[in-house]
């Protein structure tokens, strides 16, 4: 049985939000800090910049947790695929529909100029970060979904599993070759 090492759940985690991080990139567009530099006029005549800090943050957060799923998803690459048997599957991505509704929504509707908002942000999104890892609900991640990634959960004969693939089960004769990535979820290797 695979399982990701720890970073690399929190990675996919994290990348799940990525919606979240650039819908507060433009929200959080006016937010800025005046950065007063007085070598910074001697040389260019410019006393301050206005910076868009919290864009920044947002900035950041969105291209680490694009590279971080980059690196979950790289994991295929590295790992010896095994043929899994499909005797029958149907489509899971109404889990991504239900995801963004109540794990992302909530947060775009926050008002992020109040201490106590941010903290109720924080202590849910760690909260949901320990449920998602520990459960390995990894896979339901709408940025999968925005690269044509889809969750099919596949009867293989033996037990359910659940395939992130970007192909339809049924261009599969019979059996696919995927690579588990964690408890029973398993990533098409091709």
């Amino acid at each position: 049985m695979a399982e990701y090492r720890g970073y690399l759940k929190w990675l996919l985690f994290f990348s799940s939000f990525t919606p979240l991080y650039a819908i507060l990139m433009f929200k959080h567009w006016g937010f800025k800090v005046t950065v007063d530099h007085r070598y910074l006029s001697e040389y260019t005549g410019i006393e301050s910049i206005d910076v868009p800090i919290l864009t920044v943050l947002w900035i950041i957060l969105t291209i680490a947790s694009l590279f971080g799923l980059w690196l979950a998803i790289s994991v295929r690459k590295t790992k010896e695929p095994k043929w899994t048997d499909v005797e029958s599957y149907r489509s899971r991505n109404d889990l991504i529909t239900s995801y963004i509704l109540v794990y992302i929504f909530p947060f775009v509707v926050l008002d992020y100029t109040e201490v106590g908002n941010w903290l109720a942000f924080g202590v849910f999104f760690i909260v949901i970060g320990i449920v998602q890892v520990r459960s390995n609900q990894l896979h339901v991640n709408p940025v999968l979904a925005i690269f044509n990634y889809d969750i099919y959960e596949i009867d293989t004969g033996r037990k359910q599993i659940t395939l992130i693939s970007r192909k339809n089960p049924d261009k599969f004769p019979e059996s696919v070759q995927t690579i588990e990535l964690s408890n029973d979820v398993h990533i098409a290797a091709y």
